[in-house]
């Protein structure tokens, strides 16, 4: 397991029993496109993305060590929070053209330390494009400023990052996307943030026989606890990523579309959140535990 810093009570409030199982709602502009299920997205209002994003909270919450959180739709789920789960407040402005992945990120000039403060949140989330050599200056400017607010705020910040090639084409093999995974975590964490976010390290559908040697190599090199994010990995495959991932050396997952994304496309999200999403997130947690048991 990866040493704490100095932030280690702060960042333990965002664990039960020792392991971070927490749930990510902080999508917008994906949200969207979830939501619209093959139609337009016209067709999906700024109220039915903040709609969504309660019904999960109401469902999901009380299960999850930290619930990450946006300011633009999220105010409503933020609100029904319950009391003990702690918020992490999404710090990102994304570059995300309609229907598309996110192109880069800037950190949000909404996100204040009065309105942190304001919000109750335990963290900060600031997510980072990493693409190797190519905006070198702009990512180490947003990030320096974002752990710089987590720390003004007195927040814990937890630092994401997801991994591509300079030409926009995909991993030539598991090891490939492993290697930049590591890559991406040495320039990254040396900005010092509290918790790091990664992609399942030297992942390709179907096949997880890398994951955990490459999870015991992130976590050698890293100094602070990290977890690890479902984006790019398919379903039915993240539980047994989440126990490699954890059994080499993390300290559990922040995950949202694994979760709930088939019930964001039904026509009655409460039900499909009860009745898929709450087994769902169980399993990840087992998944865990199971892990940090191997």
């Amino acid at each position: 397991m990866a040493t704490y810093n100095d932030e280690r009570s702060a960042v333990d409030a965002l664990c039960v029993d020792g392991l971070m199982t927490m749930l990510a709602i902080d999508q917008r502009g994906s949200m969207r496109t979830i939501l619209a299920a093959g139609r337009s997205e016209d067709a999906v209002s700024d109220a039915d993305v903040s709609d969504f994003k309660k019904t999960a909270v109401d469902v999901l919450a009380p299960m999850a060590s930290g619930v990450l959180l946006d300011l633009e739709f999220g105010q409503s789920a933020i609100a029904a929070l319950p009391r003990q789960t702690p918020l992490i407040l999404s710090a990102d402005l994304f570059d995300q053209p309609r229907g598309q992945a996110v192109q880069g990120s800037r950190l949000d000039p909404d996100v204040t330390e009065e309105a942190i403060q304001k919000s109750g949140a335990s963290a900060i989330k600031f997510l980072s494009i990493w693409k190797s050599g190519v905006d070198v200056h702009s990512r180490s400017e947003n990030v320096s400023k974002f752990v710089k607010l987590a720390r003004d705020a007195g927040v814990v910040s937890l630092l994401e990052a997801i991994v591509r090639q300079p030409d926009g084409s995909g991993f030539d093999d598991p090891e490939a996307h492993g290697d930049a995974v590591l890559a991406a975590a040495d320039e990254l964490a040396a900005f010092g943030p509290d918790v790091y976010k990664a992609e399942v390290p030297a992942y390709r559908k179907g096949d997880l026989s890398r994951v955990e040697a490459f999870s015991k190599r992130l976590s050698e090199r890293l100094t602070i606890p990290w977890v690890v994010l479902s984006s790019g990995v398919d379903a039915s495959d993240f539980p047994e990523a989440v126990r490699l991932a954890v059994s080499g050396g993390a300290s559990g997952f922040l995950c949202g579309r694994a979760i709930w994304a088939d019930a964001a496309r039904s026509d009655n999200p409460h039900a499909q959140i009860t009745e898929l999403s709450i087994g769902r997130f169980a399993k990840l947690i087992e998944s865990a535990k199971a892990g940090r048991h191997a």
